[in-house]
């Protein structure tokens, strides 16, 4: 998972903090040469993710922030002729 994948988590289920702790080492980074080469350079789907940088505290100013924009986009919808 990125680190805004596990900010999320751990802002909205915090007691899993634990259980997942400690997390993998951050992803490798390189060049890909199609689908097969991105599958074999990285099985879990992780590139060049660093998952320490995930915080309960960026996953809830994250939360925020896309709440807010989907809260405007919503009402220029509603308002739109």
């Amino acid at each position: 998972a990125t680190p805004s994948e596990i900010a999320l988590t751990l802002h909205l289920y915090p007691h899993l903090a634990r259980k997942f702790r400690p997390l993998p080492e951050p992803a490798p980074v390189g060049p890909i040469h199609g689908w097969e080469d991105f599958r074999r350079r990285y099985p879990d789907g992780r590139m060049g993710s660093d998952p320490s940088l995930a915080t309960a505290a960026a996953g809830k100013e994250l939360l925020e922030r896309a709440a807010t924009a989907l809260g405007e986009d919503l009402q220029r919808f509603l308002q739109a002729p």
